[in-house]
């Protein structure tokens, strides 16, 4: 599968695979490392948990981090991007 090909099959498949995400990132750059370490919970929230380190390593503009949370609560659109900020930080 090509990287659309994943990507959609991310977005369609109701059932989320950190598997496929992972192959979606080692297709598009090899110089990242996969540790898949667990993450502590964010402090500031009880809507995340579940955090994985997927990926990690230099990109030609910086680090690149990719991490994955189980999302606790549904979240608009808005929301979404606001606590995934908030996280992110």
């Amino acid at each position: 599968m090509n990287g659309k090909q994943i990507l959609e099959s991310i977005i369609n498949n109701e059932e989320f695979n950190l598997k496929v995400f992972e192959n979606f990132f080692r297709q598009k750059n090899d110089k990242l490392r996969f540790p898949d370490a667990s993450l502590p919970a964010p402090e500031q929230t009880t809507d995340f948990s579940d955090g994985r380190l997927l990926a990690e390593g230099q990109v030609d503009d910086g680090k690149l981090i990719v991490c994955s949370f189980l999302v606790n609560k549904e979240l608009t659109e808005r929301s979404g991007k606001k606590a995934q900020y908030d996280v992110g930080k």
